[in-house]
């Protein structure tokens, strides 16, 4: 047996119950806490460093004008790799930004990869299997490098940057969380200088019940693609309403979920006699389901157009003149939320009756429509105006350029330091969310329908047990979490 093949093995075994875990969307409706995993990882990574670097690993002098953003992978849609893009692009434009690939360079990625060469933005990464080898990789380019700043904005199953991280050879640490529910790692690093938060709950959920103290609150910041107009939605009474809406992924709109996406669109559709614009994913039998839907109806299917991806979705929205963003569901999505109000566009959300973690309301302008039942959207429709949708647009752009546009954000938050935003004064709207209704049978009787169609795979619980069976620390809910 060769000398790394047990702390290969303690690796991948945990690395496959966090992706085991991640991928079953039942997992995804509250937080899960990895302290023992997190400090497994790093007392592996200290040793593999010390074998390799020595206790004291030596370091040249400090680049204060690198800086490092380590990230499992990246994608072509979603908001992990388009907030990196800004942060680089935007807030760190004067210094030397490197990206590095905690995970393999995958065919996959090849085309994200090129884009962001094209826009001059290096990027460094291995095609190395093993885990013990990637994680002396990356210790060897931190050491070398030696950046003033690093950012991880990581994946929940990255045990590559979690043993790789060590106090020894970082500057200032920034852990950006860059996913708001399921499993959060990396939380309890030593070497953390803050960790950066970007939903108001999540901020008070890790301070009052995982006791973390070295939480900033730093909002989703865009730069303006679209700029000061008189108005960002048509006041043409007469102009029928376009709604649109935007998934990186189609799980989040093709769930067991009692309020079906694929029957709601075309009611909205029945109801408004417009369009409804789809940005993203949705499966062949997810669309041959809403065209069903459609065709019963009598709604005509030119109505409902769908568009693989777009560039830029603020900038989509305000060139195709869409009045309103129909949040999906039953997983809604935080930076559409930011990008519909930076175009000025009326938002309405749902509540998720499984959890509040999927419900993206706490991004959003306060006036936002955010519904139950169908039946309260439906009403809600057939009552609202040209001028209703008006008003909600200014107030929608109005807090995009108050809370999330770049320029006025420095402003307000000293982003070279992070040092972030006060938002005490939100914790009393914050801790109403804290008791947010939940409805158990309906969420029970979703899982179980979940386990009918899928390989019933093991138990998040079931998988851990035995992980703690073969001596590899457990993942567990944080004793004082509020039950969902």
């Amino acid at each position: 047996m060769s000398q790394n093949s047990k702390p290969e093995e303690a690796l991948k075994l945990i690395e496959n119950n966090l992706r085991a875990a991640f991928a079953d969307i039942r997992n995804r409706n509250h937080v899960v806490d990895t302290l023992k995993i997190d400090e497994e990882c790093q007392e592996i990574g200290r040793k593999l460093m010390v074998n390799h670097l020595g206790n004291s690993p030596a370091k040249g002098g400090l680049n204060k004008k690198l800086n490092i953003y380590i990230s499992a992978e990246i994608y072509l849609v979603g908001g992990h790799t388009r907030e990196i893009e800004d942060w680089i692009k935007d807030t760190y434009k004067d210094r030397e930004n490197i990206i590095i690939l905690s995970g393999l360079m995958r065919k996959s990625q090849k085309e994200e990869l090129e884009k962001l060469a094209s826009e001059n933005i290096k990027i460094i990464g291995t095609n190395e299997v093993s885990l013990v080898k990637r994680i002396e990789w990356l210790q060897n380019l931190l050491r070398e490098l030696n950046p003033d700043v690093i950012f991880v904005s990581t994946t929940p199953f990255d045990v590559v940057a979690l043993a790789t991280i060590q106090p020894e050879l970082v500057n200032k640490l920034y852990w950006n969380l860059s996913l708001d529910c399921s499993i959060s790692i990396g939380l309890h690093l030593k070497g953390i200088t803050k960790i950066i938060v970007k939903r108001p709950y999540i901020y008070f959920y890790f301070r009052e019940f995982l006791k973390l103290k070295n939480l900033v609150y730093i909002p989703f910041n865009r730069p303006d693609s679209i700029g000061q107009l008189d108005h960002y939605v048509s006041n043409d009474r007469q102009k029928k309403i376009i709604t649109a809406s935007c998934a990186s992924a189609h799980y989040k709109i093709e769930t067991c979920y009692a309020h079906k996406f694929t029957s709601v669109i075309p009611n909205i559709l029945k109801i408004t006699g417009g369009t409804h614009i789809h940005i993203g994913a949705i499966s062949e039998a997810g669309l041959k389901d809403l065209y069903s839907n459609m065709d019963n109806l009598g709604v005509s299917r030119g109505k409902f157009i769908l568009i693989k991806r777009v560039e830029r979705l603020a900038k989509f929205l305000h060139e195709n003149d869409v009045d309103i963003l129909i949040q999906t569901f039953p997983f809604g999505g935080g930076l559409v939320s930011v990008e519909a109000m930076e175009a000025g566009k009326m938002i309405i959300n749902h509540k998720n009756y499984s959890s509040y973690l999927l419900t993206p309301s706490d991004f959003c302008y306060e006036e936002s429509l955010s519904w139950s039942n169908p039946d309260e959207l439906y009403e809600y429709l057939k009552k609202l105006d040209r001028d209703e949708i008006v008003r909600q647009s200014k107030i929608s752009r109005n807090f995009y350029e108050k809370h999330n546009k770049s320029e006025n954000l420095r402003k307000i938050c000293d982003l070279e330091n992070m040092s972030g935003i006060n938002i005490d004064d939100k914790k009393e709207a914050i801790d109403e969310m804290f008791h947010y209704k939940i409805d158990h049978y309906q969420k029970y009787l979703d899982e179980l329908e979940l386990s009918k169609i899928k390989n019933p795979r093991k138990s998040l619980a079931k998988r851990l047990y035995n992980s703690v069976k073969k001596r590899i620390p457990y993942i567990k809910k944080n004793q004082n979490e509020r039950p969902d």
